[in-house]
């Protein structure tokens, strides 16, 4: 029943030529060969991405721990607090205590499951940005005005 033109005039073999699905030859019927191929790539495209995304989500973990167990942590996080409660109205001022209480315990939970994870070079640029905002933040907080 395979069809010759692509006008379609035999029912099924021409319109699964048409759409580039191909019969298994000598199977003696309508195995399809290139769907399975097509599933088993989408499979194996599904798979990477999951594999990728999962590499990502421990990635962005392991940075939290880092930054989690900085020295500098504490200060940044009451130097952005500060901040807050400058920009914040009075009314919303207990949101921030209850997030900031939630934060501690986030915090250490990153802090362990903390691994070294940076390189020397990484290291140097977490350590210069923390340095460089706590001092910003807390006598400006510009960045909300």
């Amino acid at each position: 029943m395979q069809g010759g033109g692509g006008g379609g005039d035999q029912a099924g073999g021409s319109l699964g030529m048409d759409m580039g699905v191909g019969y298994a030859a000598g199977s003696g019927g309508a195995e399809c060969s290139s769907s399975t191929s097509a599933a088993a790539a989408a499979a194996a495209a599904a798979a990477a991405a999951a594999a990728a995304a999962a590499a990502e989500a421990e990635e962005r973990q392991l940075l939290k721990g880092e930054i989690a167990v900085h020295p500098l942590c504490e200060q940044l996080v009451a130097a952005h607090v500060g901040c807050l409660r400058v920009a914040t109205p009075i009314d919303h001022l207990p949101l921030i205590d209850a997030q900031l209480a939630q934060s501690s315990g986030l915090l250490h939970s990153y802090a362990a499951h903390h691994r070294p994870f940076l390189s020397p070079h990484d290291k140097h640029d977490l350590d210069s940005f923390l340095v460089r905002r706590p001092a910003a933040s807390s006598t400006t907080c510009s960045h909300y005005y």
